[in-house]
């Protein structure tokens, strides 16, 4: 299976025989291949050597630690993951990481020193000339896989923007690693247009990002849909002793921690903690940080080897508490044409990303309006709509809404690490009766 970039086809190499069959003329294609529990961790060798490969050092709290052709690479596996990895807002150019909504989860261990054997689930690049081959999976997988990116003659490109366009040679590192990912999980490649496992590849394979509905339909095929009792990691807190996870579906008894393993272990294996009981009807596990616990991921698993047994792959540092995500509340005033205002926000309030957007979809059509915020909630009848926001307002930024969209970008200070504040936008609207709407309210904390 070889990614093409004369015939803009992407594909992986077997290591022990070239596998040829007819392309799929509709759908995913299963080679057999499945990633049991003790095959989930994955490592990076990072001996890219284009300067744009890890030009990218903008830490990004879901991916703690990593930056450059690491972070474009954990990234592309964790789009695979049964959740959102993290908050999963921060990649510009999908709504959601972590897509796949299937009984499987990926975890990063970490950097290799070498690129490894064929069956060590480390990715690097391949010295040399590749030819019309971008990258190559080496399988059968069942047993562990290796991922090589060809250096010559491409420019591997980081991210996690765009990509310019002005060299034609250049590719993304993030969504090639995508479909790289989906063959050491078990796909072929598929006929779908526009899905990751296509053979097309377009926008130096930025769209291959974002895994599609064929390939979401691919995964949950080998490791079936997502158990509504699969155990859940939605946070965790640090405390002088270990941390606390919070989440849902964990064991009373014997509930297995998993850590990524900061020691730089030729294995890749993560750290484990084992026989920890859990409490609160099974929302929570308090757990003592072993001394090799790393920047990572953290799971639980429960007992059993299903593949249901195994939690989601939540970012982890042992130094931070995790971000979270800003979250809607109240209700919009729809425009005078009906639609009705959708306020969100794009990136994460972290200081270490330095800024996010505000965005607001489904307002007027064209028109002026003004975000704000407050230290506090409020519910208070305001024309014909609800001001959401009190306290001490703050009036944010202009808004300007062109076929309905209009967005403001916002800093994250230092200082507001750890704080709460509430925004809203009034926009302008001749249509109503009091000249002028109101949207729902956004729920935004700040994080490192």
């Amino acid at each position: 299976m070889r990614l093409s970039d004369s015939a803009l086809a992407v594909a992986g190499l077997a290591a022990a025989a070239l596998i040829l069959q007819p392309a799929p003329v509709a759908g995913y294609v299963l080679t057999g291949d499945v990633l049991e529990l003790t095959q989930r961790d994955f490592r990076v060798f990072n001996n890219f050597t284009d300067p744009e490969a890890n030009d990218n050092h903008v830490p990004d709290p879901d991916y703690p630690g990593a930056t450059g052709a690491v972070l474009a690479i954990w990234k592309g596996v964790a789009e695979w993951g049964s959740r959102p990895h993290g908050t999963g807002l921060t990649d510009p150019t999908q709504p959601v990481l972590g897509s796949g909504g299937a009984n499987f989860d990926a975890m990063f261990q970490g950097l290799a020193s070498a690129p490894g054997g064929p069956n060590r689930n480390i990715v690097s690049q391949i010295d040399g000339f590749g030819g019309a081959t971008l990258a190559f999976t080496e399988i059968p997988s069942s047993n562990g896989w290796r991922i090589r990116f060809w250096e010559d003659p491409k420019v591997w490109e980081d991210g996690p923007g765009l990509i310019d366009g002005s060299n034609p040679s250049s590719f993304d590192i993030q969504g090639v690693m995508a479909h790289e990912y989906g063959h050491a999980l078990g796909l072929n490649h598929s006929g779908v247009l526009g899905a990751t496992m296509a053979t097309n590849l377009s926008a130096f394979g930025i769209p291959m990002r974002s895994i599609e509905a064929d390939d979401m339909a691919g995964v949950q095929a080998i490791y079936g849909i997502a158990s509504t009792s699969k155990p859940r990691i939605d946070t965790y807190t640090l405390g002088p002793a270990g941390i606390t996870l919070i989440g849902a579906h964990f064991d009373a008894t014997d509930n297995e921690v998993w850590f990524t393993d900061n020691s730089g272990s030729l294995i890749g294996s993560p750290v484990r903690i084992a026989h920890l009981p859990a409490s609160m009807g099974g929302t929570r596990l308090d757990v003592t940080l072993p001394p090799l616990a790393g920047e990572g991921d953290i799971l639980v698993h429960v007992p059993g080897t299903a593949h249901s047994t195994l939690s989601n792959a939540f970012p982890f540092d042992p130094d931070a508490e995790p971000c979270v995500a800003p979250s809607s509340y109240g209700t919009s005033q729809p425009t005078s044409s009906g639609s009705v205002p959708v306020v969100s926000a794009v990136g994460l309030p972290s200081t270490m990303m330095g800024g996010f957007q505000i965005r607001v979809v489904s307002g007027p059509s064209t028109g002026t309006g003004v975000l704000f915020s407050g230290d506090q909630m409020a519910n208070v009848p305001f024309g014909g709509g609800t001001l959401l926001v009190g306290g001490q307002l703050v009036r944010e930024s202009a808004l300007q809404s062109q076929f309905g969209i209009a967005e403001a970008t916002l800093d994250a200070n230092p200082a507001a690490i750890g704080t709460t504040r509430f925004f809203q936008v009034w926009y302008a609207d001749a249509g109503l009766p009091g000249g002028a709407g109101l949207t729902h309210g956004l729920t935004i904390q700040y994080c490192e």
